[in-house]
């Protein structure tokens, strides 16, 4: 976690003491999380997550994807919720849900994804997901997406 949280933060051309105030910290305590001299607790860990629209497993370094896989419902479900103009986060869910399917799929790649459809009824396990983050960097049809998951979980 030493460099995650200072990287997001460059990224986001931000300030210690900018997130310290959206942490409700000093600049200082922001300044050991990114030496490791003080490990942020777990609601701090949420907070960064949520406010860097990253997975906790990506700041605690578990893993080197921002994000987790979820379904695109879900996301827009929370971008919704957490938006503090209601009426401006559903014009942006309107517009994507009125796009193309390239600009769709754009999209779901972007944010680490999955097409709803695709999704239903689909257990969210290891071999699932390495298959649609796969499928997705290919662009591969859904129905062939549909036949590979079948063939994983056994039917």
């Amino acid at each position: 976690m030493v460099n995650r949280i200072k990287e997001l933060r460059n990224e986001a051309g931000m300030t210690q003491k900018d997130v310290g105030k959206i942490l409700n910290v000093s600049d200082r305590s922001v300044g050991f999380y990114e030496t490791c001299g003080r490990d942020p607790d777990t609601e701090t860990l949420n907070v960064l997550a949520s406010f860097f629209d990253v997975s906790v497993d990506y700041l605690l370094k578990r893993t080197d994807e921002r994000r987790s896989l979820m379904k695109t419902s879900e996301y827009f479900k929370r971008y919704f919720d957490n938006h503090p103009n209601k009426e401006r986060a559903q014009e942006v869910i309107d517009q994507y849900y009125e796009s193309d399917e390239d600009s769709k799929r754009s999209f779901r790649e972007r944010n680490n994804l999955i097409d709803d459809e695709v999704a239903e009824d689909q257990p969210l396990n290891d071999d699932y997901l390495d298959v649609v983050k796969y499928a997705s960097s290919k662009e591969v049809s859904p129905e062939k997406l549909r036949a590979a998951i079948d063939l994983i979980s056994g039917k």
